[in-house]
């Protein structure tokens, strides 16, 4: 990484650290977080390839969340279990890896496929919280100047350590989410089979559509309009909705209004 203007290295990275903990307190969402951070290193840096890496909740799998330089079927490929390649092995073990030149690492695996000439540098770091590492941050690097690599190694760990709480913080809620989403489904369908009229037959999306309209409106005194061109089945919901109602022992009367 390198910068192209006469600014003092110190005074990037402190422009880098600033415009980044800007980003924290104004992004929510993991991936556009992740991207922003991306764009604020190439800016500031020239970074011309990154990417930034979270492990899937509950599993040992780690994939592509954010990249730079790479297209959507590249990041798409990246995902690396515990121990595998380069960025599975610092996934595993915590500790930063630096490779001089990543043609010569049998572990560096190219499984985006986004690299054709791999005679270059590669860093990556581990993004750890309360000691369990929840993504890695990695770029490729032009320079094999061993101070350059140990400098910038050192500001990707400093970088990563600011993202940690924050992408974990973000990793929190959204998993909340999706909890709270997977429950309100399993309950859904949980009433759904419940008050299934058995009059009624069907499991697709919009018959469980009908099936929860038919148990909300059975029990109330509400006057119900069922609307649909003949032979839909508009008979069949009234029955429905009647016997699954508190009125289900009075008759049923159904009239032919064509008829009269």
């Amino acid at each position: 990484m390198s910068s192209e203007s006469t600014t003092s290295r110190p005074d990037v990275e402190l422009s880098i650290l600033y415009k980044i903990s800007q980003a924290l307190v104004h992004r929510h969402n993991v991936a556009d977080l992740l991207h922003e951070v991306l764009l604020i290193m190439e800016h500031a840096m020239g970074l011309s390839y990154g990417t930034l890496t979270l492990r899937r909740p509950d599993t040992d799998i780690f994939f592509i969340e954010a990249a730079h330089g790479l297209t959507p079927e590249e990041q798409q490929r990246g995902q690396y279990r515990l121990g595998e390649g380069i960025t599975g092995v610092v996934a595993k073990s915590g500790k930063p890896e630096v490779i001089p030149d990543i043609s010569r690492d049998p572990r560096f695996l190219n499984r985006t496929k986004s690299r054709k000439d791999t005679r270059s540098a590669f860093i990556c770091v581990p993004i750890v919280h309360r000691g369990q590492v929840i993504g890695t941050f990695s770029i490729i690097h032009k320079s094999a100047d061993p101070q350059i690599l140990a400098r910038d190694l050192n500001f990707l760990t400093l970088v990563a350590n600011l993202l940690a709480e924050a992408v974990a913080e973000t990793r929190e809620q959204l998993s909340e989410r999706q909890s709270l989403v997977a429950e309100n489904e399993r309950r859904r369908r949980e009433l759904g089979d419940q008050y299934r009229p058995a009059n009624l037959f069907g499991n697709s999306k919009s018959m469980r559509a009908v099936y929860d309209q038919v148990a909300q409106v059975a029990d109330s005194t509400a006057t119900v309009l069922i609307r649909g061109e003949s032979g839909t089945g508009k008979e069949l919901v009234a029955r429905a909705i009647h016997f699954g109602s508190s009125r289900r022992d009075k008759p049923f009367i159904s009239v032919n209004c064509a008829a009269l």
